[in-house]
């Protein structure tokens, strides 16, 4: 006759259990394994509805028991295995968030999409702001209407600053921005108001 006998001990994070036989002739012998408990991990995540094209987007991880991630931003990017990246579209549309997570046991994917605007050209551009970018070959003018105090940058695509960032007082008129002879390509104008007000970004081919 075979006898089995099992336990169970433990608690946390796992149970060892004990699995005895004993056959007719009193021979007993035991095997003692531990089964940890289920690890799970649930993917999520948060992001503006729409953005800039040229301009970084901000993604926030609102996932739970996730150790690794792989962001798919939907433009043909490079996977980012950040918690939280800030990633730039390049051209506009509308793009397939995708972020996978694990713990190491367990997987969880989750989707969702962004739409991503065009930006306004830097060639005679107006707006109800009356801040207007005019691209004289290979002079880039700013255009105010009315006197104001603004900051001014010029980034590239890659979001490198071509120029210090311009802080100050812009009397009505024109102003020529000055560009570092290497500055070519697609570069992104923005002009803030210092008050807090309008946020102009303007595309530039040059």
């Amino acid at each position: 006759m075979v006898c089995l006998r099992a336990e169970r001990s433990g608690d946390g994070d796992g149970r060892t259990y004990s699995v005895g036989v004993a056959d007719a002739n009193d021979c007993f012998a035991t095997q003692t394994f531990t089964v940890a408990p289920t690890s799970t991990v649930q993917a999520a995540f948060t992001m503006p509805a729409t953005g800039d094209m040229g301009l970084p987007v901000q993604f926030t991880d609102g996932s739970t028991g996730a150790t690794t991630y792989a962001w798919d931003f939907g433009d043909g990017s490079p996977i980012d295995n950040s918690a939280a990246p800030a990633h730039v579209f390049d051209l506009p549309g509308t793009y397939t968030v995708t972020l996978s997570v694990s713990n190491g046991v367990c997987e969880s994917t989750v989707s969702n999409t962004i739409g991503i605007m065009g930006l306004s050209t830097g060639v005679a551009v107006n707006n109800h702001s009356g801040i207007s970018i005019v691209q004289a070959g290979d002079q880039v003018v700013l255009v105010v209407d009315g006197d104001r105090d603004l900051i001014l940058n010029v980034r590239n695509l890659l979001g490198q600053e071509l120029i210090p960032v311009l802080r100050g007082h812009f009397a009505h008129g024109q102003h020529v921005i000055t560009l570092p002879a290497t500055a070519a390509g697609v570069l992104l104008v923005q002009v803030s108001d210092m008050s807090g007000g309008d946020n102009q970004v303007f595309k530039v081919v040059r």
